[in-house]
């Protein structure tokens, strides 16, 4: 359930560009991705990373809302043409499968020993960012775009 749901988070923000800017889901997708590790990363700076994922759910939910008066408003079939890709099912199926291998793996290699595992969860403890003063850490210069979004996974999943 918690899949389903960070997915249609990360599709609000696509699915609303694509209509906005009449292009197809592929292109807007990965600005999606992009907004919610940003707006994450803002709140971090503020040590309060999990307020950043319930923004991202709000801003979501306010584009899906936008979407279906946009859907209202334009012409359907364009609308449905630019959603409804190969690329997008491919997406979907890819994620499917990628979930289910991936379901309940834990950190088994040694960088996810040294970094990857210990930033997430440093972050979810703490709430705030992995590079803070005081923190453990090893890697501190890495960018943590991706711990970020494996963090906005972390709190979707509780």
């Amino acid at each position: 359930m918690s899949l389903i749901l960070a997915l249609i988070v990360l599709m609000g923000v696509a699915v609303f560009t694509s209509i906005i800017f009449n292009k197809k889901i592929d292109k807007t997708i990965v600005l999606s991705f992009f907004i919610t590790i940003f707006i994450i990363y803002i709140f971090g700076f503020f040590d309060h990373l999990k307020a950043g994922v319930y923004a991202v759910i709000v801003l979501s939910c306010l584009m899906w809302i936008s979407s279906i008066i946009l859907f209202c408003k334009k012409d359907k079939k364009e609308i449905i043409h630019n959603i409804i890709t190969p690329g997008m099912i491919i997406f979907g199926i890819l994620t499917i499968i990628i979930f289910i291998f991936e379901r309940g793996r834990m950190i088994a290699e040694w960088d996810e020993f040294s970094h990857w595992g210990s930033v997430v969860k440093s972050m979810f403890l703490t709430n705030g960012l992995s590079v803070k003063e005081g923190s453990s850490l090893m890697f501190k210069s890495y960018p943590p775009a991706i711990s970020i979004f494996e963090y906005f996974f972390q709190v979707i999943n509780r």
